[in-house]
């Protein structure tokens, strides 16, 4: 994900200064809560990536 705090991250996990982040990938999926809408369709590879 971009457009994190990425001074933020660095103090809170890399507080040395030795490493730095670069970008924050979420892993997992959250709770189903009730009221929630279903996750919405998602687009084929083919619909979203081309080769020349």
């Amino acid at each position: 994900m971009s457009g994190f705090d990425e001074d933020g991250v660095n103090r809170e996990f890399f507080p040395s200064g030795d490493l730095s982040a670069l970008l924050v990938v979420n892993i997992g999926r959250p709770e189903r809560r009730s009221g929630e809408r279903p996750r919405g369709p998602r687009l084929a590879h083919g619909e979203v990536c081309t080769t020349p």
